[in-house]
C-alpha cells in the first residue's frame, strides 16, 4: 500500500491545512506517537486504511469516517470503546480484510452500525456459511458482503453461499493497492466490481419474477 506521508511532510504545511486537504489516509508502520500525531492533524478525514496492527489510539474513534479499513482486533478496539466512535452512525463501508473474525462477536459489533451496506471479510477455512448468514442477518441495509477466498473460482464453492445474493466471493490475491488507488480516483475497485455482481443479480431475478 501508498504509504502514509514522511511526518515531517506534517512540518512544512501551516496550522489546518490536512483538516481540508486530507479526504482519504493510509496508516501503518507507525508507532504509537507517530500515528497520534498523524490522526491529530487529519481531524476530519472520511476514509482511513489503517494497518498498524498492534497500535490502539483513541484518536481512531474520534475521525468522520464513511469508510474504514482496518484488521478485526482494530475494528472489534473502536467498535466496542467505552466511549462510543464518532463514526458509529456515519460508517458506510468496513474491510476486515485479512483476518480470522473467530474470536470477536462480529455479529453483535456490526449491529451498532445503523448505515453499514458493504462489509469485506476474509473467508476463511473455520467459517462457515452459517456465520455469514448470522452476519449478513446484522447488518440491516447490507447492500454486499465481500468475501476474500483463494476458491472464489471455485463454482462448488460459491453454491455454498448462494443462500444470499449480497453475498460475492472475491479472490484473496486481489491487489489492495490496485484498489486503494483506484478507489480515490473514482475507478472501479473490488466494492464497486461486488456492487455490479449483486446488481446484475438482482436484475437477473427480476426478469425471472416476470
Amino acid at each position: 500500500m501508498t504509504p502514509t506521508p514522511k511526518l515531517s511532510t506534517f512540518s512544512w504545511k501551516p496550522a489546518g491545512f490536512f483538516v481540508a486537504a486530507v479526504k482519504a489516509l493510509n496508516v501503518w508502520g507507525l508507532n504509537d506517537t507517530e500515528t497520534v500525531k498523524v490522526l491529530a492533524a487529519c481531524p476530519g478525514v472520511p476514509i482511513l486504511s489503517y494497518q498498524n496492527l498492534n497500535v490502539f489510539v483513541p484518536q481512531l474513534t474520534q475521525l468522520p469516517l464513511r469508510r474504514l479499513t482496518a484488521p478485526t482486533r482494530v475494528s472489534a478496539y473502536c467498535i466496542n470503546s467505552t466511549i462510543a466512535p464518532a463514526w458509529l452512525p456515519t460508517l458506510t463501508h468496513l474491510d476486515i480484510g485479512f483476518s480470522n473474525p473467530q474470536g470477536v462477536p462480529l455479529a453483535a459489533m456490526l449491529r451498532r452500525l445503523p448505515r453499514l451496506t458493504n462489509l469485506a471479510l476474509a473467508l476463511t477455512s473455520s467459517v462457515e456459511p452459517s456465520f455469514t448468514a448470522e452476519i449478513c442477518a446484522s447488518c440491516p441495509v447490507l447492500r454486499v458482503l465481500v468475501l476474500f477466498t483463494t476458491r472464489a473460482e471455485d463454482g462448488e464453492y460459491q453454491k455454498q453461499y448462494a443462500f444470499d445474493s449480497r453475498i460475492v466471493l472475491v479472490n484473496a490475491a486481489s491487489d489492495d493497492d490496485e484498489d486503494w488507488n483506484a478507489s480515490l480516483l473514482g475507478l472501479p475497485d473490488f466494492w464497486t466490481r461486488a456492487e455490479s455482481v449483486v446488481d446484475g443479480r438482482r436484475g437477473q431475478a427480476t426478469i425471472q419474477s416476470i
